[in-house]
Order: C-alpha cells, then structure tokens, then sequence
C-alpha cells in the first residue's frame, strides 16, 4: 500500500514536471499529501495493538523529562521570587527611613530658625531647603523603583502558579495515562487469551488411535469367549436332545409289525 502510494505521488511529480495539466503544482502537492495520508492510515490500522501500546509506553516516558524541566523553572522562580521579595522589604525599609529624615527636614523649615544644627555641624536654612529638595527627589524616584518591583513580583507571583497548576496538570495526567495503558495492557492479554482457547487445534490423533485399539481388543476379546462357550456346548454338556442307538431299534421292530409275513426274527 505504501509503495503504491510513493509511486503515485512520484508519477504526479513527474506530470506536473513537465508541465501537464491537472491544476498545476497546488494539485499535486495537495494529492500527494492525501496519498501519503492514505498510506499512513493503512500501516497504523494494521499495526499491531501491542506494538501501539508499547509506543505509548515511550510516548508517555518522553514526558517525564519535559515535567522535570518545568519543575525545575518552577524551582528557579520561586527562587527569584524570594529574592525580589527581599529587595522589595529593603527598599521599603530604607523608604520608610527617608520619609522620617524628610519629615524632620520639613519640620525644621517649617520652625522658622536661621540655621540647624546636624550631627555637630551648623547648616543654614538654604542648605536645608537644598538637601531636603534632592532627598524628596530621591524619594520619588525610589518609591516608584519600590512600585515596580512590586508590580514585577505579582506578574512573577502569577507565573510561579500559572507553572505549578501546569506541572500538577501534567502529572496528573500522566498518571491516569499510565494507569489506561495498563489496564489496555490488561485487557490485551485477556483478549489474547480468549483467542488463543478458541483457535487452539488439540492434536487428538493418538487418543483416538488408542481407543480405536482398545475397541479392536474388546472385540476380539467376545470373540474368543463366545468360540470358548460354544465348544463347551458341544463337548462337555450332556446330550439331552441327541437320538439314541436303542430308540432306532424299536423303531423299526414296530415298523415291521404292522407288516404281517415280513417280520424278521432277530436274533
């Protein structure tokens, strides 16, 4: 079936080649792929069922790797995500910091001096006013860092459980597979079972052969035992029925005697 179809492909080939008709080169490609469809169907509908399962049996170990890998990525998010987690109470953490010193720095201003004293050191209101201008600056622009990082930790989040739905996934339905393949492999062997007992010709001949003897035997056996009995009837038994020498005699003396004048005397 699937040289018949190469063949036939083949031969189009050659058609459209040299420039035939038949619709062109979309035609032939078109016609080819149904041939070779055609001979793909016939070899797998007559492929054997347990070769089937046994390809399904490989088919179904391909997938342990590919669960592994995804396991693994689902290992190594979780892992960034613990990280980003950390940046994020860090940079929290210093925010709420510099919030503090902002607001002290506010306050300050807001007390009307002419000049602040800072860790031993006198700054006048100008420089203040400068230094909190580049901390709120700082505070935006690190506040919106802090936003991203969050934002970039949900879409993480949502990732990491879009991976562990899809890994669980997988898992349970390579089992159920594994499970199906087995109870096909079971249902095979039965059905191979049945077919076997129905299709197994017993070779009965030397059974029959030896009651065929023993029947032959059986006969012959009542035959010799009825030759036996009938020579026992005609040696041994007495002869009631047999006429008698003395019976013959008198016979004849009475058949003489109603005869007069022919009557021989005996002796």
């Amino acid at each position: 079936m699937i040289r018949k179809a190469l063949g036939a492909a083949f031969l189009l080939l050659l058609v459209d080649g040299v420039g035939f008709g038949f619709g062109g080169t979309r035609w032939t490609y078109d016609t080819t792929r149904t041939l070779f469809g055609m001979g793909q169907e016939s070899v797998k509908a007559n492929m054997p069922i347990g070769f089937e399962i046994e390809r399904a049996k490989r088919q179904l170990a391909d997938l342990r790797p590919t669960i592994a890998q995804h396991k693994h990525r689902m290992l190594e998010e979780e892992a960034q995500l613990a990280i980003l987690d950390r940046q994020i109470a860090a940079q929290e953490k210093k925010l709420a910091e510099d919030r503090e010193e902002i607001m002290i720095l506010k306050n300050d201003l807001q007390s009307e001096k002419d000049s602040f004293r800072y860790g031993g050191k006198v700054y006048t209101v100008s420089d203040v006013k400068q230094d909190l201008t580049r901390r709120f600056e700082r505070l935006k622009t690190n506040d919106a860092t802090v936003e991203k990082l969050r934002q970039t930790r949900e879409a993480r989040h949502r990732r990491l459980e879009a991976l562990q739905d899809k890994v669980a996934a997988m898992e349970a339905a390579v089992r159920q597979m594994d499970a199906e393949i087995a109870n096909l492999e079971a249902q095979l062997q039965l059905v191979e079972a049945a077919e076997a007992g129905s299709t197994y010709n017993l070779d009965d001949s030397p059974l029959s052969r030896l009651k065929e003897l023993m029947a032959d035997l059986q006969t012959r056996v009542e035959v010799r035992a009825k030759m036996a009995d009938r020579e026992v009837d005609a040696y041994d038994e007495i002869p009631v029925r047999a006429s008698d020498s003395d019976s013959i005699v008198d016979e004849i003396t009475r058949y003489f005697e109603k005869q007069p004048g022919q009557l021989v005397s005996s002796h």
